[in-house]
This record gives C-alpha cells, structure tokens and sequence, in this order.
C-alpha cells in the first residue's frame, strides 16, 4: 500500500496538484483580501464569489495539466468544491473571531483540506469512467 501511493507518478501528480492549488490559493486569498478586508465588501458574498471563480480555474487546471484526464466531470467537481466550499466557510468564519482577517481565516481552513481534496479528485473525480 505504502509503495503504490509513493509511486513516482503519484509523487509528480501530486506536485503538479500542490501547484494548481497554490495558484487556486493565492488567487482567492488575494481576492478575499482585497475585497473583504481592504474594501469591507460582505464576506459571504466574496466567498462564493471567489469560489465560483477558482471552481473554473481550478476544474481547467486540474483536469488538463494534474490528472490529464478526458472524463466529462465538472458535475462531481462543481459537488466536490460546493461541499469543501461549505466547510471552507464554517471553519474560516469560526476562525475569523481569533485572527484579524477573513484571508488568513481561510488560510487556516484550508490547511485542513488540502490533502483529502487531492484524494476525493483522484479517486472520485477525475477517474475515466
């Protein structure tokens, strides 16, 4: 088991994966940052604002340059990140009251989904059917 998931491809994938998500990351925390605390706009409005946004970036990145796939799966990817959105903005909101901005919040939040995110798209989303 340990050998299958530390396969050398798995490793590149997963690079490849951490790339696109930091694009996806740094895309949505610039934005939360600008428009949440440097503008004082409504932070659940910029939330899934900015989700929507990486939801179409992230779906092209991931399934051309990380999982190479040719599955039509916006469907289970636009459910995956809704779900992972949810929790996103519990855990940030939660956050908020202990950390200064909305951006670091969710920051934090997503430190708890990176690696099962990465899974749910290998196993789930991103499979040729």
């Amino acid at each position: 088991m340990i050998k299958k998931i530390i396969k050398r491809n798995n490793i590149f994938q997963f690079s490849r994966y951490q790339l696109v998500a930091f694009t996806n990351y740094s895309s949505r925390v610039f934005l939360i940052y600008l428009f949440s605390d440097k503008y004082l706009f409504n932070y659940l409005v910029v939330f899934w604002a900015t989700l929507a946004y990486v939801i179409m970036q992230g779906y092209f990145l991931h399934k051309k340059f990380v999982f190479k796939s040719n599955s039509n799966s916006v469907k289970r990817y636009i459910i995956t990140n809704l779900f992972f959105g949810l929790f996103d903005y519990f855990i940030s909101s939660a956050f908020k009251v202990y950390l200064n901005f909305f951006s670091i919040a969710f920051v934090a939040s997503s430190i708890f989904t990176t690696l099962f995110r990465y899974f749910i798209y290998k196993k789930y989303v991103f499979t040729n059917h």
